[in-house]
């Protein structure tokens, strides 16, 4: 094969990317390489999957998972999403193989040299290249090669079994037709909550207590007790010398030092990013009316207010200091052009034209000892307290080593021992942390105590005094809030049965208009809305939109009530639209193209269907 890529090394050009050569071993190499019994994991109509390449393929698949949705996947369900790809990939190949599909030599060649990572720069296949690449990754060039001929005889077959699958005109023209078709009701609704007159029985909240007894199991809880150290209880402790002050300013010039700002002011004519020409020189024309009127020395912070379209209209267009990069590259560049009082033409930005004055200049500098000397000494003493409110932390923790006492090392470190209620995991009331306090300590055991743990708004020593595990409480302990469950419950049931009398009546004959007066209810019409779209009045009402869209002029009534979002609902058609014709001719390609991508993927599982029932396939080793 070598020698037929060396006579064509010049031919080719860069169309793979450098992650190829990894997918091909990640995700293919091994499905019968291995003969060791014990690392087999299944035989697919006789071919091996090693658990080798199984647990290849997961680990890549799961750190891409990993890191886009950490931990709210469920990576028991991926294990076997990635059993199954393997077992699907098994399947195809047979079947490509049983239709006389093959990868050519010429194909295998071709898809090598272009890879990317075996060019030189110039885009020419390299064999040494090749040859290097390979070995440092551990792998022979017959072996590559021959699983790259794997996933590409793998493409070929989904290419082509995908394009089997065709959409006609006429399918197009009935999916625009289902898809825009439009509807308008009348309905009535029933509200549970207005059957207040319903009563839960003992026998009721007793056999809904025994089938829903697990909604009432508890969270596990958790008590403690804990000594907190604030940094802050030791600044009036703390005082810094000006000597030290004066060394972290010297330290510390750069972080002092300030570009040159300038203080401006703008008005905004706002304008599109590609509006047309006219559009463009009306607001030009009108930008520089102002700017006349600023420039003849009329108050631009009053122009502002009148004209401009900015956010900072109301401040008289006031922009305060900036420095340079703040601002977008054409504004910035007028307004550092400008002297102090100084007003620009209009300047063209993607917000519009903008006409600028500024009102000051603030050149570079460093600022003076003096100007920061306050906010270094707070610094410096918010340091030295976070220090002493730790060793202070340290020495109570080391007491309470020798001691077993919260109480005495309270006393002895002069601060308050404060006890918490039964808390969750999501932690104690009266901490400013009380999610960190919980993730540090609910796993510890009763009648421990913790290390001393930092948060954000000091130190703190925990002791575990008592722990409650979750438990599904007796009857009589719930039964206020089992028996409000039961009778909403209950309404829901008056409000359906209320509906079905209802929906009876109307289809028997009476007019919805009739038999509302008698169920004290409203009729409603809705006007027309699309299917799986907002309902006027209603807003999102699936189960009532998609009764809505079932229902026609011959039959306009639900089988039965509809229970929706607000309550239970009988509908009534009243219209059906469809849509122009016209308007199918501009939709037709994207909808055929749209089709087509769902039928291909049909085509493509059905036919696994098929393998998979025909195939035999022996699981040997579990992968959950």
């Amino acid at each position: 094969m070598l020698s037929m890529m060396r006579e064509h090394a010049t031919s080719w050009i860069i169309k793979i990317l450098l992650g190829i050569i990894v997918l091909v071993f990640v995700f293919s190499f091994g499905y019968s390489s291995f003969q060791n019994r014990g690392n087999r994991l299944a035989v697919v109509n006789g071919e091996t999957i090693s658990r080798n390449t199984f647990e290849r393929m997961y680990k890549n698949v799961y750190d891409y998972n990993r890191e886009k949705f950490g931990d709210s996947f469920d990576y028991d369900l991926l294990r076997q999403n990635v059993f199954d790809d393997l077992v699907d990939n098994v399947l195809l190949l047979q079947h490509a193989r049983d239709l006389g599909m093959q990868v050519t030599e010429d194909e295998l060649v071709q898809d090598i040299a272009q890879t990317q990572v075996f060019q030189t720069s110039s885009g020419q296949f390299d064999p040494k290249r090749y040859e290097y690449i390979l070995s440092r990754s551990g792998v022979t060039s017959k072996d590559y090669e021959a699983e790259k001929a794997r996933n590409m005889l793998s493409t070929k077959i989904r290419s082509y079994l995908m394009a089997m699958a065709q959409v006609s005109d006429e399918e197009a023209r009935q999916w625009y037709n289902w898809d825009a078709k439009q509807v308008s009701m009348k309905y009535v609704l029933f509200e549970p909550s207005t059957f207040t007159d319903v009563v839960a029985t003992e026998d009721q909240i007793q056999a809904y207590y025994d089938a829903h007894s697990a909604d009432y199991e508890t969270l596990p809880m958790a008590k403690v007790s804990y000594l907190y150290f604030n940094p802050k209880d030791f600044l009036k402790e703390v005082s810094i010398p000006q000597e030290e002050i004066e060394l972290f300013y010297d330290d510390n010039l750069d972080s002092y030092y300030e570009d040159q700002q300038v203080h401006a002011r703008h008005i905004l004519i706002s304008l599109a990013k590609d509006a047309p020409e006219e559009k463009a020189a009306e607001a030009l024309k009108k930008a520089q009316e102002i700017e006349a009127k600023a420039k003849a020395g009329e108050d631009f912070a009053e122009l502002a207010k009148e004209f401009s379209d900015g956010p900072t209209a109301k401040n008289g267009g006031d922009l305060g200091s900036f420095p340079r990069g703040r601002m977008v590259k054409p504004f910035e560049d007028a307004a550092f052009a400008l002297n102090a009082g100084e007003i620009s033409d209009p300047v063209r930005t993607d917000f519009g034209f903008h006409i600028i004055k500024v009102e000051e200049i603030k050149e570079a500098r460093t600022k003076e000892l003096s100007e920061v000397e306050d906010s270094i000494r707070s610094k410096l003493a918010a340091d030295v307290a976070l220090d002493e409110a730790y060793n202070a932390a340290e020495a109570a923790f080391d007491n309470l080593l020798s001691d077993m006492d919260m109480a005495k090392a309270a006393a002895d470190a002069g601060v308050e021992l404060k006890t918490t209620d039964y808390f969750t995991e999501q932690g104690p009331a009266g901490v400013a942390n009380p999610q960190e306090m919980a993730d540090e300590v609910f796993d510890m055991y009763k009648d421990s105590f913790s290390d001393v743990l930092q948060f954000d708004d000091g130190f703190y020593i925990v002791w575990m005094l008592d722990k409650k595990p979750a438990i599904i409480p007796e009857l009589e302990e719930v039964k206020a809030k089992v028996a409000a469950d039961v009778k909403k419950e209950v309404m829901a049931q008056a409000a359906i049965d209320k509906a079905a009398e209802f929906l009876e009546e109307v289809k028997g004959g009476k007019s919805m208009e009739d038999a509302a007066a008698a169920y004290n209810v409203t009729v409603k019409n809705t006007g027309f809305f699309k299917r799986g779209g907002y309902i006027p009045d209603l807003g999102d009402e699936p189960a009532v939109a998609s009764a809505a869209f079932l229902a026609d002029a011959a039959n306009p009534y639900p089988d039965a009530p509809v229970e929706g979002v607000k309550g239970v609902f009988v509908t009534c058609v009243l219209e059906e639209k469809y849509p122009e014709a016209d308007g199918f001719a501009d939709q037709k390609e994207s909808i055929k193209q749209r089709l087509l991508w769902g039928k291909r993927s049909r085509v493509l599982e059905d036919t696994l269907d098929v393998l998979r029932e025909r195939g035999e396939v022996k699981q040997l080793i579990p992968v959950i």
